[in-house]
């Protein structure tokens, strides 16, 4: 039997000089859909045309999200980026 599977992906760093949610957003061509933010952790969700997955958000279809974590020193924190989600917990210092 044939068994479809799809991947995902997260990945964590610190920004290097001009790397940003918005910078990555803009070379995947991606749309934002969603966003929260609760003043510690800005997370937006996208659809790109570059990204061949896609899954469903309510009634819209988001393929990449990114989120910023802020540090509790205060400074830029950590970007987060999942595809098609960011899966486990995002929070800074994990």
């Amino acid at each position: 039997e044939e068994v479809p599977l799809k991947g995902s992906f997260t990945v964590r760093a610190m920004p290097a000089a001009g790397a940003s949610a918005k910078a990555f957003a803009r070379l995947a061509a991606a749309k934002q859909i969603e966003s929260y933010d609760d003043g510690n952790t800005r997370s937006v969700t996208y659809l790109s045309p570059k990204l061949r997955s896609e899954i469903m958000s309510g009634t819209q279809s988001v393929n990449m999200q990114i989120a910023q974590v802020h540090s509790m020193s205060g400074d830029e924190g950590e970007l987060v980026i999942g595809v098609p989600l960011i899966t486990g917990d995002y929070s800074a210092g994990n």
